[in-house]
């Protein structure tokens, strides 16, 4: 896999290897992908808690690397990404302590608010994931980055504000063509990744980090629901 000249092309996990083959040009169907983390967490809690210091200049990126080393989780950060991380632009006014299972949400929202994503590659162990700037929604590329999940995932892709998805949400009463014209109305560009309709599969394909790909699913939803409403 090619994005920003880092290539990813061996992912080994627990029992085998994946290799990932792509033309470079196409992209694949925007369906939910097989994978063990599809039955439970994508990324572990990690085994002890995170202690923040607001004096520390590196504390976005100390407190990265550690819930990945206490989760188990591989980690390479991009070097344009690693460069926010050096100076961030928020800080605590305060220490805080962050128990084992809020510390992914915490610091995945911190990278929300410095504007970066978290990849995820794979879901077997071991789990490898990587942070990046955000990709534009024109890069061919993007729902190869994307972790691409169905509407039973809704739960994890909320869970994970950071992490870069590819929602495939069918609806039954409403038109996908319209649903998706009529709320990009309401949103800015920047919103999601992508918001597309799939006509013939009656879905809509919501691309982006987890906040807001489930908002904009949680829209769509309740779109879909008041027009079943209206046709009872």
């Amino acid at each position: 896999m090619q994005w920003e000249g880092i290539q990813l092309e061996l992912l080994t996990a627990e029992h085998g290897r994946l290799l990932w083959v792509h033309d470079g040009d196409s992209t694949p169907a925007p369906t939910p992908r097989a994978d063990p983390a599809s039955e439970g967490e994508l990324l572990p809690a990690p085994s002890e808690g995170l202690e923040l210091d607001p004096e520390s200049e590196s504390m976005l990126h100390d407190a990265l690397l550690r819930v990945a080393e206490l989760s188990g989780v591989r980690l390479p950060v991009d070097h344009r990404a690693h460069a926010v991380l050096a100076r961030p632009s928020q800080r605590l006014t305060a220490p805080l302590s962050v128990a084992p299972e809020d510390a992914w949400g915490l610091v995945e929202s911190m990278l929300c608010a410095e504007r970066l994503v978290l990849v995820l590659h794979n879901g077997a162990e071991p789990r490898l994931a990587s942070v990046h700037l955000p990709p534009p929604c024109s890069d061919p590329q993007f729902r190869e980055l994307a972790w691409r999940v169905g509407p039973e995932s809704l739960d994890q892709v909320k869970a994970h504000p950071a992490l870069l998805f590819q929602l495939t949400l069918p609806v039954e009463a409403v038109d996908p063509l319209m649903t998706v014209n009529s709320l990009r109305g309401l949103m800015s560009e920047a919103y999601v990744d992508s918001f597309l309709p799939a006509e013939e599969a009656r879905a809509v394909c919501i691309g982006g980090r987890g906040r807001n790909v489930y908002l904009v699913a949680r829209a769509v939803q309740l779109a879909d629901s008041e027009k079943l409403d209206e046709e009872r």
